[in-house]
């Protein structure tokens, strides 16, 4: 019983559809080359921008920073040693490796694949993982149907074909209320799943917020302290495998991760133009990107951990689904850094406003329209129609849509809170 009670079935058409994708795509993208350290890589680079998506970046890099002890791989010269031998001489504007030292244990099994099959095996994984804690989260027939319109849409095609996490941590999140009330019936191994799909966000430290806040908000305190622990453990590994100045360099990566403070080396990353969030809106407002940044990280940081206030003044827990709900949407409105693909977290909060049947029609209707719009107009319009239409001017203005679109499921939120602390039952 207690381990049926970690084992999760996906919505098979949404799975069935992706990885049917993902296959599709593996037989017919090219890929660029591995990284192979021992020679350095004969690709011109300039003629294969275009080709340099995402994971084959963060999955090279990761694999040549473990086999690389006593060197940090936040620094600066390290993103060049690396960009140059890998691509050439020849580019000079990279990504970004501002992850989590988990992002290279997850990879780590990975590590003996050629990049391709890396990327087939991820996509597959996030696929199952998207399908099956959409499925787990919602309670009806209705609210897996809607989800499949987050699942099985542009934003999810686009983020298959960059190998980006927006599925992975999708399913993350939506499979953390099951195993965390699991967990709290005494069921084991479903406490270490949760505390192991907690620790796998951390790979993107902002969105281990998200669900460590829930948890705490819904009363998980011993989960959140061994995810705690065992983070702990790992960022000590970390130094002890490459040193001290890895927390300097991190720090003083994230703090430069805008347009007016980054190296220029990483300017061509940083799309917040792309963005359906605070920083973005700010832009249009005429704003610098240092100023856009720094004031939508001080907005997610009061909104996310709102719940943990309210749980203090009203002495109320909260159930972890209402908590997860108003700190994923805290990130997708007001994370400084948010790819167009995470918009793919609004199943979560879908699923939650379609079995809340307690909300005012038309809001539940709006906040319906909110989840599922922003996964066809928003940030991912820009490179679509940039593929067909580079002139288009107004496709820029399409992610502020994507923005003002969440700002309904966000009010469904507040609604579902302000009447759970009304009537008392917060959990």
């Amino acid at each position: 019983m207690r381990f049926r009670a970690v084992v999760a079935r996906p919505d098979w058409t949404s799975f069935a559809v992706l990885s049917g994708l993902a296959f599709l795509l593996f037989a017919t993208t090219s890929f660029p080359p591995d990284l192979v350290p021992a020679r350095r890589s004969t690709v011109d680079g300039q003629a294969d921008v275009a080709h340099v998506q995402d994971f084959a970046y963060v999955f090279n890099y990761a694999r040549r920073a473990a086999a690389r002890p006593g060197v940090s791989p936040y620094s600066l010269e390290e993103h060049r040693a690396f960009l140059s031998e890998w691509l050439g001489p020849s580019l000079h504007s990279a990504l970004c490796f501002a992850y989590g030292p988990a992002m290279v244990l997850l990879l780590a099994p990975l590590f003996p694949f050629a990049t391709a099959w890396a990327w087939l095996l991820t996509n597959v994984a996030s696929s199952w993982l998207a399908a099956a804690g959409t499925r787990e989260l919602g309670h009806s027939a209705a609210s897996q149907r809607l989800a499949r319109l987050v699942l099985l849409s542009l934003n999810a095609l686009h983020c298959l074909v960059l190998g980006q996490t927006a599925l992975a941590t999708t399913g993350l999140i939506g499979l953390a209320p099951r195993l965390a009330a699991a967990a709290r019936r005494g069921a084991r191994l479903a406490a270490w799943s949760a505390v192991a799909s907690v620790v796998a966000l951390t790979a993107k430290p902002p969105l281990a917020l998200v669900a460590m806040v829930a948890l705490l908000a819904s009363g998980h305190l011993r989960l959140v302290a061994t995810v705690g622990a065992i983070v702990l453990a790992v960022q000590l590994a970390a130094m002890a495998w490459w040193g001290p100045a890895i927390v300097g360099d991190y720090l003083d990566l994230v703090a430069r991760y805008n347009l007016v403070d980054a190296d220029p080396l990483f300017r061509a990353g940083f799309v917040p133009g792309y963005m359906t969030n605070l920083r973005n809106v700010l832009l249009h407002l005429g704003a610098d990107d240092r100023i856009a940044f720094r004031v939508s990280s001080a907005a997610f940081a009061i909104a996310v951990i709102a719940p943990l206030l309210a749980v203090v003044v009203t002495r109320r827990a909260w159930s972890i689904e209402q908590a997860l709900g108003w700190t994923t949407l805290a990130y997708l409105l007001c994370a400084p850094h948010l790819t167009g693909t995470e918009d793919l977290l609004l199943a979560v909060p879908l699923v939650l406003v379609v079995d809340e049947r307690r909300l005012p029609s038309r809001l539940r209707s709006a906040a319906i329209v909110g989840c599922v719009l922003p996964q066809y107009v928003g940030g991912v319009t820009v490179p679509f129609v940039n593929l067909v239409a580079p002139a288009a001017s107004w496709v820029n203005v399409t992610p502020l849509v994507g923005f003002g679109a969440k700002l309904a499921p966000a009010a469904a939120m507040v609604a579902m809170a302000r009447r759970r602390v009304d009537s008392g039952e917060m959990r």
